[in-house]
C-alpha cells in the first residue's frame, strides 16, 4: 500500500514531465522572399517597355524590374550579367561590380530598399558593347533565381 501511495504522489510530476516531453517545439523559419512578377525591358525616356530586344544605340537604357513579397525592408540580390563576347566595362569595377578576366561577365551584389515590393536594376548600352544574346541572372536572398535572356541588335 505504501508503494502505491508513493506512486500516486509522484503521478502529477510524472504526468507533467510526460506532457513537457510531448509538447511540440515551434521553430521559426526565416521569412522567404518570393517573386510575384518580373519583367525585362527597355527605357524610352522615363517609360519602361517590356522587350526581349535592346537597340545597340549608345546609351539605350534597359534592365529588369521585380515585384517581391517579403516582410523585410531591404532585399539582398546577386546579379550575374553574361555577354556574348568580351567588352570593356567602363565604370563598373568601382561600383561594386566584379568583372571576369575575359570581360564576358560581371557580378554585382547589392542590398536595396524596395518600394512596395518593387526592386529593379538598369544598364545602358555603351560604345563597344557586342551584338548578340545576353543573359542576366538575379538571385534574391540566396534563394530565388530569375533569368532574363535578351538580344542586343
Amino acid at each position: 500500500m505504501k508503494t502505491l501511495l508513493g506512486a500516486l504522489a509522484l503521478a502529477p510530476t510524472l504526468t507533467a514531465s510526460l506532457l513537457l516531453a510531448a509538447t511540440p517545439v515551434v521553430v521559426q523559419a526565416e521569412a522567404r522572399t518570393n517573386i510575384i512578377a518580373s519583367e525585362f525591358g527597355v527605357f524610352e525616356g522615363a517609360d519602361f517597355r517590356p522587350s526581349r530586344t535592346v537597340s545597340l544605340a549608345k546609351k539605350q537604357g534597359y534592365g529588369w524590374m521585380m515585384v517581391v513579397d517579403t516582410p523585410k525592408a531591404e532585399v539582398r540580390y546577386r546579379e550575374e550579367f553574361i555577354l556574348p563576347a568580351s567588352a570593356t566595362w567602363k565604370g563598373a569595377p568601382g561600383q561594386g561590380v566584379t568583372v571576369s578576366a575575359d570581360g564576358r561577365s560581371a557580378v554585382s551584389e547589392r542590398v536595396v530598399r524596395h518600394d512596395d515590393g518593387m526592386i529593379f536594376n538598369t544598364w545602358s548600352v555603351a560604345e563597344g558593347d557586342p551584338k548578340g544574346r545576353y543573359m542576366i541572372k538575379v538571385l534574391l536572398e540566396g534563394q530565388v533565381e530569375k533569368t532574363f535572356v535578351f538580344d542586343v541588335e
